[in-house]
């Protein structure tokens, strides 16, 4: 995921006008990207190339877990990891972050997690979409393209 690398499964429309809407295809990945497939430690992800942010990959436990840590308000982790059930595969998502400091990062950190809510709500699902059109040619495999490794 990232810039640079599959985008980021949302709203390209949105990427495309802030500035961070260079993916491999022009547009979030539809396809699996085999020389997308390896993360490792100290990698980066980036967001948006002109403000600079991106986050570095702090853990990685192939195929099922990616754990990046960055600093947007503050501090924070964003955790990826795929849970098989008798169902098929769940990806659950986790942020992690330090408690505001003030009234003003408070109403920051409002303002900017609900934009977050709404982008991750639709990458999540068009994760979901095309784990599933891609289902039969990734059989057996717990990855839904390259998120997690």
């Amino acid at each position: 995921m990232g810039v640079g690398r599959a985008g980021m499964y949302s709203y390209d429309w949105i990427d495309r006008i802030i500035g961070s809407g260079d993916a491999v295809d022009g547009h979030s990945a539809t396809v699996i990207h085999p020389e997308l497939q390896e993360r490792n430690v100290g990698d980066l992800m980036v967001f948006h190339p002109p403000s600079g942010l991106a986050y570095t990959v702090a853990k990685v436990s192939a195929p099922r877990l990616i754990v990046y840590q960055g600093k947007s308000l503050s501090q924070v982790t964003w955790t990826f990891y795929l849970l098989p059930n008798d169902d098929g595969t769940r990806l659950i998502t986790r942020w992690r972050g330090t408690k505001s400091t003030g009234a003003v990062e408070t109403f920051a950190n409002a303002v900017f997690g609900t934009m977050d809510f709404v982008m991750e709500q639709r990458m999540l699902t068009r994760i979901k979409e095309l784990a599933e059109e891609h289902a039969s040619d990734v059989r057996n495999v717990a990855i839904p393209l390259d998120v997690l490794k």
